[in-house]
């Protein structure tokens, strides 16, 4: 039975079908990998709902979706395409998916791994689409998107739900009937082949999951590497303001003690520089002329108009705000901003 995690290799290479069942359960069966096992381990913790990054970029995906509409998540539900005589030969099970009260639905695959396949994740994610479609019906609205731990938040186009099926099941007929017949054909998806220890062109195929120590490629694979990096970037910045706000919102002991949130820094400022400027002049007509003086109010800068106060009058910076709150009463409001993320100090033992 073909699996939707398959489609993207089963497509390019039907002919690991066939080795792929000669191989099964003996030793010439290629083994899953280090990094497969913790994927595995990874996507089980996000079927329970532990918290994690992948889970926080979820929730602020599935929210922004909602728009406000009620939903349903089904998570790790096992679904099937089946034929007319009902016997199952296509299966699935997405990671996450939302089904909205007017029909909508979005599709979530979470991807932990290093390597960046989009044309796989279209397939595996329309497939599971494909099986939505069928459990459910058809959608109003249909989203697709792949969250991966490496490179952040993509969404997939959608294919019409019933090209998808014709395209699964074509899959399905060609496996049965010439699955036996067709030669091997390398590419990307060898690595994925549980019989790549035995054939004969899998050994040819061989892309380096980094290029270590080589110059940054030029033309328009050195263009794909900067927008990887690009993207590493703004994940790395999302998931630095995600443990910050654990820590804030937490305590530092969601990061055993080692971050503490420092000192915020209080803000002053000033809603109407229309109401503000004939309020100031008549406390101070001499002290507004000044260029230097008018130019801070231009911005609404209270800080810098606090500081001019202060030096103009011989004021205190203490005693410049309480003046300048008797003059500007509600036009001068002040806030708090979020704590600086620090990392804790040693305890002397």
């Amino acid at each position: 039975m073909l699996r939707a995690s398959e489609v993207w290799r089963v497509r390019h290479c039907l002919a690991s079908v066939r080795l792929s069942e000669e191989v099964k359960d003996t030793p010439q069966e290629a083994p899953i990998g280090e990094m497969a096992e913790r994927g595995t381990a990874e996507h089980e913790e996000l079927a329970t709902g532990k918290d994690s990054y992948l889970q926080h970029l979820a929730a602020k995906e599935i929210e922004a979706w909602a728009e406000g509409h009620s939903y349903k998540v089904y998570v790790e539900q096992e679904l099937y395409l089946r034929r007319d005589d009902l016997v199952p030969y296509f299966v699935g099970h997405p990671d996450r998916y939302v089904i909205r009260d007017d029909h909508a639905l979005l599709v979530i695959d979470f991807k932990t791994g290093p390597i960046l396949e989009l044309d796989s994740w279209a397939d595996q994610i329309n497939s599971y689409f494909a099986l939505i479609y069928e459990a459910h019906g058809c959608p109003s609205k249909i989203n697709l998107i792949v969250i991966s731990k490496y490179h952040g938040v993509f969404r997939i186009i959608a294919d019409i739900a019933d090209v998808v099926t014709k395209v699964i099941e074509q899959i399905a007929f060609l496996t049965r009937h010439t699955g036996d017949r067709v030669q091997p054909l390398p590419g990307a998806w060898c690595r994925y082949c549980p019989a790549r220890l035995i054939c004969p062109v899998a050994e040819k195929y061989n892309t380096p999951l980094v290029l270590s120590g080589q110059p940054l490629p030029t033309g328009e694979a050195g263009a794909e590497v900067l927008a990887r990096l690009h993207i590493l970037k703004k994940l790395v910045a999302e998931k630095i303001s995600y443990y910050e706000d654990l820590v804030r919102f937490q305590g530092p002991e969601t990061l055993a003690n080692k971050w503490v949130v420092g000192k915020g820094k209080r803000i002053g400022e000033i809603s109407s520089l229309t109401k503000a400027l004939p309020l100031l002049s008549q406390h101070f007509s001499h002290f507004m002329m000044t260029a230097s003086l008018l130019e801070a109010v231009g911005t609404v800068s209270y800080a810098k108009l606090r500081d001019l106060l202060a030096k103009e009058k011989g004021y205190s910076a203490k005693d410049a705000e309480e003046a300048l709150k008797d003059i500007l009463g509600e036009l001068l409001t002040f806030k708090e901003t979020k704590g600086s993320i620090e990392e804790a100090p040693k305890q002397i033992e």
